[in-house]
C-alpha cells in the first residue's frame, strides 16, 4: 500500500494526522441444517486517515480511508479534500496523544488455535445442542477472527494491538405440525469454552421451544419483573453514558456527577465500572481509536455517580484526564441467588427492543416470549408489553449473584424489579 505519510508531510495544511491500520483475517463456515455449504478465508486491510488543521485558535479533522488501488495523485486529490472538510470544522483546541510506542496483545485463549480449528471446533460445540426431536438448527454461520490493529500519530504514537473475536450467528427453529417458529442468535465471544457454546445455544433451543408452546396470558399479570443480561446492558449502558465526558459536554445528561440516583431505594444498589478488557468480553481493547490506554473507571458506586470517564477530546474540554473511550462495563453481583427469588414473578426472555428513555423517565417493551415463575412452576408466555419508570424500578431492584458475560456486559445474570406494569 502506498506510503501515506509522506503526502501528509508534503501537504502544509495538514497540521497533524493519524493513521488506523486494522489487518484482519478470518475463518467463516456456513451451514444448512448440518450441511456445511460454504468454507471461506479473508484477509482484509482498513485504512483511516485523520487530519487535522489548525485554523482561527480552533481544530478542524477530517478522514478518508485508503485502499490498495490509490496512487499518489489519488491519495493528494483525498487529503486536498479532507483539508478542506477541516476547515470548515471549527473545535475548541485540544492536544493530540503522543510519543508512546508499545505492542499489546488482549487476552484470550483463541491463539492456542488455529482460526480455522477453532472455527470448525465451535461449529462442533453448536451441533452437540441441536439434538432436539422437534427442534433443529436451520442456518448456522460462524466467523472466527484475528486483528492487528496499528494506529500512529503525526506526535510519535505508535501502538499495535492483536486482539481475536468468534460470532456465531443461529437460527433455532421448532416444528409443530402445521406452524414452525424460529428465532435469532447471534453469540459474540473472545474466550472458547465449547461447554459454555454448547449452554448457550442449549437455552436458545428450549427458548424457540418454549415460544412456539407461548400463549397469551388469560388475564393481566400483576407481578415483579426481571430482566435478562442483555436487557440489563442496554439499561445500565444508557444510565452511566450520563458520566462519559461527551455526554456532558453536549448537555446530553439527566443525571450529574454526585447524584444519588437510587436515594430511596430498598433493594440493591449499582456499583457500576467502565472498563476497557474483561476476559470473554469479545470487545475487550487495552486503547481507544485515539491511541489512549484504557483506564478502568468506577463510575457508579452504590447508585452514585463517581467519576466521569471517556476519550480525549472531551476530556480535556472538561478539564479531567481521559480515561479513554472504555466500551465494557461490569456490574457488582448481588446477594440473591435466582433460585431464591420470590415468587411470583414474569421473567423477559426475548424482547423485540429495549425502549429506555432517561428524559421522559421510561423504560418499556414488547416481550415475545416471557416466562411466568408461580407455585414452583414455570409457564411460558407471549403477546405482552412492560412498562414503567425508571426512577420508580430502580428503588425497588434485586440483583442476582450469580453473573454472566453478554457482549460489552459482565455482572448479574437476572435483575427483578418492582413497579413495572405488565400490559
Amino acid at each position: 500500500m502506498i506510503d501515506v505519510i509522506k503526502y501528509l508531510k508534503e501537504n502544509k495544511e495538514v497540521n497533524d494526522f493519524k493513521i488506523i491500520s486494522t489487518e484482519k483475517k478470518s475463518s467463516e463456515l456456513f451451514f444448512v441444517h448440518k450441511n456445511l455449504e460454504t468454507v471461506r478465508r479473508t484477509e482484509t486491510n482498513e485504512v483511516l486517515v485523520t487530519i487535522y488543521n489548525y485554523h482561527d485558535e480552533k481544530i478542524g479533522q477530517a478522514e478518508f480511508s485508503l485502499f490498495e488501488a490509490d496512487d499518489s495523485d489519488s491519495v493528494k486529490e483525498k487529503i486536498n479534500i479532507a483539508v478542506n472538510k477541516a476547515k470548515l470544522i471549527s473545535n475548541e483546541l485540544y492536544e493530540l496523544p503522543g510519543c508512546d510506542v508499545k505492542s499489546i496483545e488482549v487476552e484470550s485463549n483463541f491463539k492456542n488455535y488455529s482460526l480455522n480449528e477453532l472455527a470448525e471446533l465451535i461449529s462442533n460445540s453448536v451441533f452437540e445442542a441441536d439434538s432436539y426431536k422437534d427442534g433443529s438448527i436451520n442456518a448456522l454461520e460462524v466467523f472466527v477472527n484475528q486483528y492487528e490493529r496499528t494506529i500512529i500519530n503525526s506526535r510519535g504514537l505508535n501502538k499495535v494491538m492483536k486482539y481475536y473475536d468468534a460470532f456465531v450467528e443461529a437460527i433455532p427453529t421448532w416444528n409443530g405440525n402445521n406452524e414452525s417458529v424460529e428465532l435469532y442468535e447471534a453469540y459474540k465471544f473472545n474466550e472458547f469454552d465449547s461447554k459454555k457454546v454448547k449452554e448457550e445455544i442449549d437455552s436458545k433451543m428450549t427458548e424457540v421451544k418454549n415460544r412456539f408452546y407461548a400463549k397469551k396470558p388469560e388475564s393481566k399479570l400483576s407481578m415483579k419483573v426481571a430482566l435478562r443480561a442483555n436487557e440489563l446492558n442496554e439499561f445500565l449502558s444508557e444510565i452511566i453514558s450520563n458520566a462519559n465526558s461527551q455526554t456532558i459536554y453536549t448537555h446530553q445528561n439527566v443525571y450529574n456527577m454526585g447524584d444519588n440516583i437510587q436515594a430511596l431505594a430498598k433493594g440493591d444498589k449499582l456499583t457500576i465500572t467502565a472498563r476497557g478488557e474483561i476476559k470473554g468480553c469479545a470487545l475487550s481493547h487495552s486503547f481507544d481509536s485515539d491511541g489512549l490506554d484504557l483506564i478502568d473507571t468506577k463510575v457508579m458506586e452504590k447508585g452514585i455517580l463517581k467519576a466521569i470517564y471517556g476519550g480525549n477530546r472531551f476530556s480535556q474540554y472538561l478539564h479531567v484526564t481521559p480515561t479513554g473511550n472504555l466500551g465494557l462495563i461490569e456490574v457488582e453481583k448481588g446477594k440473591t441467588s435466582i433460585k431464591d427469588l420470590k415468587e411470583p414473578y414474569f421473567e423477559c426472555v426475548s424482547l423485540s427492543g429495549l425502549q429506555v428513555d432517561l428524559f421522559t423517565d421510561y423504560i418499556g417493551g414488547e416481550v415475545r416470549l416471557g416466562y411466568v415463575h408461580e407455585n414452583g412452576e414455570i409457564k411460558p408466555v407471549t403477546g405482552i408489553s412492560i412498562s414503567g419508570k425508571i426512577s420508580e424500578i430502580l428503588k425497588d431492584m434485586t440483583l442476582s449473584k450469580e453473573t454472566t458475560i453478554v457482549d460489552n456486559y459482565f455482572g448479574p445474570k437476572l435483575a427483578l424489579f418492582g413497579g413495572l406494569e405488565i400490559l
